[in-house]
């Protein structure tokens, strides 16, 4: 291109850049005699329709007389290519005074003053920019130093990319500075201009966007999330100017400043209330010596593979067709960091996510990650459609309350099933029937949630979900030909080659909709990559770069763990050529970093104030996610609570929940949560897990049956015997009913080892149902040896305790589970002796009045 010349006219000096839009030239004008910058667009860049908008609001631009808006002189083609020609200006763009980190605090206000002017200036001539970032903002200094801005490239963004969301998700152009209504498609107006001119003060003031991280992410959270605090992360303003820029970053364009040049006038009474060393104070300074701890999400390593992997996978289903992918990794690898990265691509694309977690078996209960689904759907559904349009789940709900007691707190499902039970007893018969009525009932439940459209459903710690395996391959092929993709995850650590998971996976091998994805350690590379970002950005030093990687093996949540660790106590810090170190009275520290994850959580915990520590320990005691209100409740007579929860939210130790509106909190790392609670004393730890039983027990009176699992863990955790072997039993028996062997298995073991115990002084006939329970299970899942024992121990203990007619009822079980076991002659005898059994009590009973009668 050099030495050409554009329109018979222009004769092209020197390239000045490439941009995504295309490439800028110095030229010269000859019949003006000056020098101009000449931007070319190739046509690929331009649609017809992009273009003739793009030329007339050129029109419009060209007419503009600003001191802050750069001028088109002409417009014109060039081989297909479109052109035009502005002056060339001195200095350089925002951007590069960003880099440098020479803002001063009155800087940002006149740069923010200027563009908030020129804006005001074009959205009067009906003209918004669509895209204000640091590149579009040309700045330069005067001999006193003042800065002036100056606004380009109005009207172009648009143009070169009027679709700015395709249908594949993707987002052309910068993200971090779109307003809400630009993600949604929605229409917008010169406000939009004002978010984004928020989102650069914002960067200007605390050294990066609001929102940061993988672009689908920064999507969503532009539109669902809040920008933290510029002075929690460090940035010295006063709460007036931070006022006024979180005002530019509402949500809706309704809260934002009606004009740009109220938020102009808005800065310039600000600025004028300034001192002289107010005005000259070094932003970018302030806020890199701190070193803080990004409080954002940080920007996604080491995982690009199993990512493209995933969005292969999310586009085949929306496409129509079911896929299965499955994460495995031990613990704090990444899997639930690659699942929420997925979910922010699919919500950014209207994609429904819906969301469970099979948790540790003793808090669980039967298929809990379906019943968390339908309980995410009924959460999140849009409240803004008409009855007519939703679900309708009145030949549901009637099995799914009787399957999922919980689900009787969410109304539209109580209301489905109506006031008469029968639908609700109907459905108990059919699960006592057939298991498949129940995993039929599951994926026609979700089929129906769904409505045809694409859905992610993301199941989490399927290495927890040993007692729903068979329910989760049938609901993966029953929804063969629905736009659904169904992601798991599990811990490597947590099975082994007998555990049901993957003997399912195994079934699955082959299958061109099934993937299994494996997450390893990061690289180096990605590992030190990783720490940057962590300590707040900045370079590493060797050394430290490959201390930190032995100490963590690559472990990315090991690693933020132990430089959150290193970061409070002051042992990373810059050195003399401003790199990150080690830190100590004379320089680098010799000593050796933790030699495992827990120790640094201990250090860093060690490190709180007495009441914080203590209070962590209480919410340790609640699970890893818990209720405001519950820690409310057991931390009784803690003053500030609410501020002691703030602070823990801002270090990190604690997070939101999604959805929950600030009622739902959870320890961000589950590590976290475990060392907390291996710390209690177990005289501490017993009493707090009594306390939320019996606060439990109050709560949901009348309606006990939805908390079972929880009420046996805190209970038995509590050592109060007879409270875990009641819910126990119950908790069993609903398994039963459920079509849940497995877990009533388990719980009935657990029953058992109480009963059996020589310091039990409650009711014996209890040992006799907890056998009887487990004959029942035994015998469902097929093990005829382990029933027949079981039966001859119940047996045993009703005859003992006066109970004929439970020990008739053993018999005949125990008679049907070796008929089934194809143990005939057993069958047989066991048959013999229960008509022996029930001849007897009949002769005893007709010896005397008032006697039992059979069930």
């Amino acid at each position: 291109m050099m030495g050409t010349r554009l329109a018979s006219r222009y004769e092209i000096l020197a390239e000045l850049g490439r941009g995504g839009m295309g490439v800028v030239y110095r030229a010269r004008d000859p019949v003006l005699n000056r020098d101009v910058a000449i931007k070319l667009i190739p046509p690929g860049n331009l649609s017809k329709d992009a273009e003739e908008r793009f030329q007339r609001e050129a029109q419009i631009v060209g007419q503009m007389d600003h001191p802050a808006v750069v001028p088109i002189h002409d417009l014109g083609r060039h081989e297909g290519a479109l052109f035009f020609v502005m002056p060339v200006l001195p200095g350089s763009n925002l951007r590069h005074l960003l880099r440098e980190g020479s803002l001063r605090l009155g800087d940002v206000l006149d740069v923010g003053m200027q563009v908030a002017d020129a804006l005001d200036y074009s959205h009067a001539r009906g003209i918004v920019h669509r895209d204000i970032k640091p590149e579009n903002v040309m700045t330069a200094r005067d001999d006193g130093g003042q800065i002036r801005a100056r606004v380009m490239d109005f009207g172009l963004a648009l143009a070169t990319s009027e679709d700015r969301l395709t249908k594949t998700g993707t987002l052309i152009g910068t993200v971090a500075y779109l307003s809400p209504e630009q993600v949604t498609s929605r229409s917008f107006d010169g406000r939009s201009d004002i978010y984004s001119l928020g989102t650069v003060l914002y960067e200007c003031l605390a050294g990066e966007p609001p929102f940061t991280g993988e672009v689908q992410s920064i999507l969503y959270r532009i539109v669902h999330e809040l920008p933290q605090s510029l002075r929690a992360l460090g940035a010295d303003v006063s709460e007036e100017l931070e006022a006024a820029v979180f005002q530019c970053l509402a949500k809706d364009p309704e809260k934002r400043p009606k004009r740009a040049g109220h938020l102009a006038d808005a800065l310039r009474r600000y600025r004028g209330k300034l001192r002289e060393e107010e005005f000259g104070r070094s932003v970018v300074f302030t806020a890199s010596r701190m070193l803080p701890r990004p409080a954002v999400a940080a920007p996604f390593i080491g995982r690009e593979k199993e990512m493209a992997e995933l969005q292969r996978r999310l586009h085949a289903a929306v496409a129509g067709e079911c896929e299965f992918v499955v994460v495995a990794g031990e613990p704090g690898i990444g899997k639930t960091r690659l699942v929420d990265e997925l979910k922010n691509l699919a919500r950014a694309r209207r994609i429904r996510v819906l969301s469970g977690r099979f948790v540790e078996h003793d808090r669980s209960f039967a298929h809990q990650g379906f019943c968390e689904l339908i309980q995410d759907y009924f959460r999140s559904k849009d409240t803004g459609l008409s009855a007519s349009s939703r679900p309708d789940f009145s030949d549901l709900a009637g099995d799914l309350l009787a399957l999922f007691p919980v689900l009787s707190e969410i109304g539209e499902l109580r209301a489905a099933a109506g006031s008469d039970t029968g639908g609700v007893k109907a459905g108990e018969a059919r699960k006592a029937e057939d298991k498949i009525a129940i995993f039929e009932l599951m994926a026609r439940t979700l089929t129906r949630i769904a409505g045809g459209k694409p859905v992610l459903l993301a199941l989490e710690e399927l290495h927890g979900a040993a007692l729903s395996i068979e329910a989760l391959q049938y609901v993966v092929r029953r929804l063969g030909p629905t736009p659904t993709l169904i992601l798991g995850t599990y811990r490597q650590t947590e099975v082994d080659k007998r555990h049901p998971l993957v003997k399912m996976l195994e079934s699955f091998r082959g299958d061109p909709r099934f993937a299994a994805l494996t997450l390893g350690p990061l690289s180096p590379s990605e590992h030190r990559a990783l720490v940057e970002v962590a300590a707040g950005g900045g370079r590493l030093t060797d050394d430290l770069a490959e201390r930190l990687f032995a100490a963590t093996e690559g472990n990315p949540l090991f690693t933020k763990e132990l430089v959150r660790s290193l970061l409070d106590s002051g042992g990373i810090a810059r050195d003399d050529s401003g790199a990150l170190n080690l830190s100590g009275a004379t320089g680098i520290s010799s000593d050796a970093l933790p030699e495992t994850i827990q120790q640094a959580v201990e250090a860093r915990i060690e490190r709180f104030p007495e009441e914080l520590r203590e209070l962590l320990s209480t919410a340790s005691v609640l699970g890893k996610s818990f209720e405001f209100r519950d820690l409310e409740t057991l931390a009784e007579g803690v003053k500030g609570l609410d501020d002691a929860v703030d602070k823990l939210l801002r270090e990190g130790i604690l997070e939101e929940e999604r959805e929950s509106r600030g009622d739902r909190l959870a320890f961000a790392s589950g590590i976290v949560r475990d060392v907390l609670y291996g710390a209690l004393t177990r005289r501490r730890r017993r009493s707090l897990h009594r306390q939320y039983g019996d606060l439990l027990e109050k709560r949901h009176q009348g309606r006990l049956d939805r908390v079972y699992p929880e009420l046996v863990h805190h209970f038995s955790e509590g050592d109060v015997p007879e409270k875990a072997v009641n819910y126990g039993l119950k908790l069993a028996k609903t398994s039963l009913e459920a079509f849940s062997p497995e877990e009533a298995i388990r719980v009935a073991k657990r029953a058992l080892e109480y009963l059996q115990d020589e310091d039990w002084e409650g009711d014996r006939t209890a040992e006799g149902d907890a056998h009887f329970l487990l004959l029942q299970a035994l015998r469902m899942a097929g093990h005829t040896e382990a029933a027949l024992r079981e039966a001859e121990a119940a047996v045993k203990l009703f005859e003992r305790e006066k109970q004929p007619a439970r020990a008739v009822e053993a018999i005949l079980v125990a008679a049907d589970a070796a008929w089934n076991g194809r143990k005939v002659e057993e069958a047989r005898r066991l048959v013999e002796r229960g008509i022996e059994a029930m001849a007897g009590a009949k002769r005893k009973r007709s010896r005397r009045a008032g006697g039992w009668s059979w069930p």
